[in-house]
């Protein structure tokens, strides 16, 4: 290498150990950003910490977390399951035969579905009086699973019916399936109700009315959801959305907790920067998107 060009790389490499690296525009961003989501993260640990007492509602349980402390009960009685099982079995028929749900001939495993019900069903009919129905709740099971098996007798002779005929199957069958939704609902509330009472009273009043609660449940079950209807009634109007949330879709104890600590975080920022505590419950690019989309489309 010739003098010249040793001196020119020499010069080079010197001028590179000796100028500070400076990080990407992009990578000082999303660093500044990690920055945020982790006292964003500390806060909200924090927040959790600090709230006590918190129930969880979780399907069939209830959960009390109270410190360190964690406490669970079961409220569902085997009757509400027991109900639900025979009005599952109207429900499954109409799964299988519905033309609404599959044009055509029923396909082997569906054949095979309603002959495993048809199977199943009469072991329950066999012993329907062991179960702790009441003779009249004995009597429309039965009632319900001869419906049931009138179907899959007549779809696997005839295969899938037509529409007409499908509610003409159906419809009889409702009231006797919803009077076992009103039984089963009234046993489970019957259950949840005994269970908050004790823990009510144990609880007492200072921590009552700190109480938290959070109901899980699916998207289906959202409006009117059982368990949130109770508590609204329990805790009062006021706790909607305040001390009482549904956790849609959330189906364990550690991420419903984490929920709520994300909305009790939340609510002081939207008091701070709307003069609105729920104004972070939706989307914060809502009104944003709203004016834009109105650009874009016009309107």
């Amino acid at each position: 290498m010739r003098p010249i060009c040793r001196l020119i790389c020499a010069a080079t490499l010197l001028w590179v150990a000796l100028v500070p690296a400076v990080p990407a525009r992009a990578d000082a961003l999303s660093e500044l950003n990690d920055s945020f989501r982790r006292a964003y993260a500390d806060t909200r640990a924090g927040v959790l910490a600090q709230t006590a007492p918190v129930i969880v509602c979780a399907f069939e349980s209830l959960v009390l977390i109270d410190g360190a402390t964690r406490r669970e009960e079961g409220f569902t009685p085997r009757l509400y399951h027991d109900l639900k099982a025979v009005a599952h079995l109207v429900f499954a028929v109409q799964l299988l035969v519905d033309p609404a749900l599959g044009a055509g001939p029923l396909s082997p495993a569906s054949r095979a579905r309603l002959e495993e019900l048809a199977v199943r069903s009469r072991a329950v009919a066999a012993g329907l009086d062991g179960f702790g129905f009441t003779p009249a709740q004995a009597e429309r099971q039965r009632a319900l699973i001869a419906g049931a098996q009138a179907m899959i007798a007549r779809a696997l002779a005839n295969g899938r019916p037509s529409p007409a005929e499908l509610l003409a199957w159906l419809r009889p069958l409702v009231p006797a399936v919803m009077a076992n939704v009103d039984d089963a609902a009234a046993a489970q509330l019957d259950g949840l109700h005994a269970v908050m009472q004790r823990w009510r009273a144990s609880l007492g009043a200072e921590q009552w009315a700190r109480l938290n609660v959070v109901v899980l449940g699916v998207r289906q079950a959202r409006r009117g959801n059982l368990q949130y209807a109770y508590f609204e009634r329990l805790l009062g109007a006021d706790a909607v959305e305040r001390r009482l949330i549904y956790a849609e879709s959330v189906f364990a104890v550690d991420p419903a907790l984490a929920l709520l600590g994300t909305i009790l975080t939340d609510r002081p920022a939207g008091a701070a920067f709307f003069d609105d505590p729920l104004r972070m419950e939706r989307d914060l690019l809502a009104d944003a998107a709203q004016r834009h989309i109105a650009r874009l489309f016009g309107g």
